[in-house]
């Protein structure tokens, strides 16, 4: 990448081939190596920590999880003096303050783990009515299953970004893929390879099933294309095309900017019944944390396992 920009072939950049590179870069013209990282930078906040430490965030994921809350969330009145957020803006940090957003969050993924009963619900809710939500939410949140390790109500309260996005992602990982299992979805059986058994099945992780899935829809459309990451692997969308073509009978996109071919299988995927969160551009750069929420958005409103009744011929 350096040598793109190193236009006196000295092994160094200096400022002038800086200024170019990025005037390049700002007006569609830089190269595309260099040009990637630029603009990869530009999608990231930094966040100062304690000591002067910083530490960075992803806007898509943020603007992703907003996007998502508004979704699941906008029919509950507790909620309707902060919904919908800003996906543009920084809201969700603030909103997620009181607690009372994510317990709201974890009752989707199992319904009464919080007795609501025992929620602060009220506006302008003091420091110890906070503090009581988050404490109810850091715990209901362990419960369930999420990793939350040296995370305290303080800072919930504070809304450091970092610790409220690991957070809110573990809570919506949870609630998308809770239900990919063999007791709430028995077509999964089909899944089984040769000389397996229920138990192996079983044993895999929520996210090895979905991978599964989506390969089972791949090998019955008669593509060679197989899927072994939630980054990579999905980043031309030409397997989504195949899925949902497999599923819902979607028509295959087909646009040759990836872009434009990511967002044909988004809006072939919410014309089936998703509320997507992802963006073409997410899709595009990879992000594993949003293309695992878009399968499992898909799985769970049209998983097309189908188990035929098989009878005898002679009975």
């Amino acid at each position: 990448m350096i040598k793109e920009v190193d236009t006196d072939g000295n092994n160094t950049v200096e400022w002038n081939e800086f200024c170019t590179m990025m005037h390049n870069i700002r007006n569609g013209k830089g190269s595309a190596a260099m040009a990637t990282v630029v603009k990869k930078a530009q999608k990231m906040f930094n966040i100062e920590g304690a000591g002067g430490s910083t530490h960075a965030f992803s806007e898509d994921e943020k603007n992703a999880f907003t996007h998502h809350l508004n979704n699941c969330l906008k029919d509950d009145p507790d909620l309707s003096d902060k919904l919908p957020m800003d996906i543009e803006s920084m809201a969700l940090f603030e909103q997620c303050g009181d607690g009372l957003l994510m317990c709201k969050l974890i009752n989707m993924v199992e319904e009464g783990t919080i007795d609501e009963r025992a929620l602060n619900k009220k506006k302008g809710m003091n420091v110890y009515q906070k503090t009581e939500n988050q404490n109810l939410c850091i715990n209901a949140a362990k419960t369930i299953g999420c990793q939350v390790i040296n995370v305290g109500a303080a800072d919930l309260i504070e809304g450091r970004p970092i610790l409220i996005l690991g957070l809110v992602w573990q809570i919506i990982k949870l609630q998308l893929t809770h239900s990919i299992s063999l007791k709430d979805c028995p077509e999964l059986v089909l899944l089984l390879e040769d000389g397996e058994e229920l138990d192996d099945l079983l044993k895999l992780s929520a996210e090895d099933i979905l991978l599964r899935w989506f390969n089972y829809h791949l090998k019955n459309s008669g593509s060679a294309r197989r899927v072994n990451n939630f980054g990579s692997d999905l980043k031309d969308s030409e397997c989504y095309s195949i899925l949902l073509n497999q599923i819902a009978k979607c028509g295959l996109a087909n646009a040759s900017d990836p872009l434009a071919k990511a967002g044909q299988v988004i809006a072939n995927a919410n014309g089936m019944g998703v509320e997507s969160f992802i963006e073409p551009k997410s899709i595009v750069a990879g992000n594993k944390k949003l293309n695992l929420g878009f399968c499992a958005q898909i799985f769970n409103t049209n998983h097309g396992l189908v188990i035929s009744e098989v009878r005898d011929p002679t009975a």
